[in-house]
């Protein structure tokens, strides 16, 4: 209804993190912290989004080496 919220966008990117779809995730954090960069609350969400992927990298490439 509004596309120029902040809290919109970063409750949609949270959806697309919980469904896995981390590429959409990401777009929505862009938006809203383009919106709203100074909001803590879109800024912990983006900071704990960014270490799930780190962490999910970190698994992919344990897997690739393992028999």
């Amino acid at each position: 209804m509004n596309p120029d919220s902040a809290a919109a966008h970063n409750n949609l990117a949270v959806a697309y993190e919980k469904k896995g779809m981390f590429k959409e995730a990401q777009e929505e954090y862009d938006k809203a912290l383009e919106l709203n960069p100074h909001n803590k609350y879109i800024q912990a969400n983006y900071k704990k989004f960014q270490r799930n992927l780190e962490s999910k990298s970190g698994d992919q490439n344990e897997n690739k080496d393992s028999p």
